[in-house]
């Protein structure tokens, strides 16, 4: 099985740079039984669930943020005249326009980039379940967060940092800023159930 998996363009970054090591993704179907023992069987054997992004050994791609141009190649009149470049949207955080007429770029959402234009696959070395909140310092470095200086990155100024949480000096508080990015101001208090993927750099 071969999923493509939407990511960001910090994240895009992040495993391209080597420091992107693990994903977390929510379970669709969060345990309804709140009790202990449920959980702790649910943390053994995912509950019967079966994680949707593969399993380990499996590959999967990550689609991110692209756009594409054609050159008409003036030698080559027939249909392979049109040849495809793909431009990622996460090579150019500041931007990027056509250098013929200075126009942008049409960038095209992460979710309808075909496969034919993946550049990052990896390779799924493991799967596990657990709280979001219960990642560890060494997870949210693996996780690819940015630092900024002598300090970890905040992704949003949101008013959970300031009931307990350093923004700027942990890894998993940067984390947890980057996840209140992507679920909403209240996904960390709710403390939901994720898959965690850990995986390698793969060949497609």
């Amino acid at each position: 099985m071969t999923k493509g998996i939407i990511h960001s363009g910090p994240m895009v970054r992040a495993y391209l740079d080597g420091s992107k090591t693990q994903t977390r993704r929510l379970i669709s179907d969060q345990p309804s039984q709140m009790d202990e023992a449920y959980f702790s069987h649910f943390r053994k054997d995912f509950g019967g669930r079966k994680c949707p992004y593969g399993q380990v050994g499996d590959l999967f791609y990550v689609r991110e943020t692209w756009a594409d141009l054609y050159d008409l190649r003036s030698s080559d009149p027939g249909p392979t005249a049109l040849i495809a470049k793909v431009f990622y949207k996460a090579d150019y955080p500041e931007g990027l326009y056509h250098s013929d007429d200075g126009s942008a770029l049409k960038w095209r959402p992460s979710i309808h980039m075909p496969r034919k234009f993946a550049r990052i696959w990896r390779e799924i070395t493991g799967i596990r379940v657990e709280r979001v909140q219960d990642i560890s310092e060494a997870d949210a470095k693996a996780e690819g967060v940015e630092r900024l200086g002598g300090l970890w990155k905040c992704y949003e100024n949101c008013a959970i940092h300031k009931r307990g949480y350093n923004k700027r000096t942990s890894a998993s508080a940067s984390f947890m800023s980057l996840w209140t990015t992507i679920y909403g101001p209240e996904a960390w208090e709710r403390n939901e159930w994720v898959w965690v993927i850990e995986s390698k750099e793969a060949r497609g």
